[in-house]
């Protein structure tokens, strides 16, 4: 009996090492940032290879990420829809936190109405972050670094956030292609408990209004992170609205 139990228990303690121990292997350092001219310089290349001017005239957009969440996003006046679960909607504010909360079709309030309110700024600024980020490196609060890759392939190009968005701090290492658009990137961000984890920027689309987005991102070989039902216009009517949806707002 206590040779089945040690047994086992040595079982049960394998099994909960194996996951910290592939953890340890996975893990990477952050790669030190020292800021640099020829760093703005990649980064201004990169800018041009996803056309930042054509994302800048791109005043409405909508679209859906990894299947879970749908967004239209005013971005002349920063308002944002989020739908999500089996029947939440919320109409938002991001540069002020704040916003309106719907769940089966009522309004919520009090505790429930902030937790909400709470889920969806989060995942406009995740998703949002997955849809265009190469637009964002030269955001305030973002120093950009030249990371050189290993095996002789190449520059890198680190950019690291000091503010904005739901996790600032957060830092990433940019893989590009030979004319500057991006082919993935490496992650040191809060929400995950190892650095350096991988996700490709690949299937790359071009919106009427000539902005470029990449549609496909593996990560850890198999899960892809999506962006799908994309649309894009001047206005609400482009994107095959009956009416403005943040009236609620006004």
């Amino acid at each position: 009996m206590k040779k089945w139990l040690k047994t086992t228990l040595l079982v049960i303690l394998g099994l909960l090492l194996i996951p910290i121990i592939a953890l340890i292997i996975i893990h990477q350092p952050r790669p030190e940032l020292v800021p640099s001219a020829k760093a703005d310089q990649l980064a201004e290349k990169m800018l041009e290879a996803v056309n930042k001017p054509a994302w800048d005239t791109t005043h409405w957009v909508s679209w859906t990420f990894a299947g879970r969440n749908s967004f239209v996003w005013d971005r002349e006046r920063n308002l944002v829809q989020v739908k999500w679960g089996d029947d939440n909607m919320a109409l938002l504010d991001p540069s002020k936190r704040n916003g309106i909360v719907f769940s089966e079709g009522e309004q919520l309030d009090g505790a429930e109405q902030k937790k909400m309110l709470q889920t969806a700024l989060n995942s406009f600024f995740n998703d949002s972050f997955w849809f265009l980020a190469p637009t964002k490196i030269f955001d305030p609060g973002t120093e950009r670094g030249i990371v050189e890759l290993p095996e002789g392939k190449g520059q890198g190009l680190l950019i690291s956030y000091s503010s904005g968005g739901a996790t600032p701090g957060d830092t990433y290492l940019w893989i590009l292609d030979e004319n500057g658009l991006p082919k993935a990137y490496q992650m040191w961000v809060s929400i995950l408990p190892i650095g350096g984890i991988s996700a490709s920027w690949e299937d790359w689309q071009t919106l009427p209004t000539g902005a470029k987005y990449a549609a496909s991102h593996i990560l850890l070989g198999s899960y892809n992170a999506e962006v799908t039902n994309v649309k894009s216009g001047k206005d609400w009517t482009a994107l095959g609205l009956s009416e403005d949806p943040f009236e609620l707002l006004h």
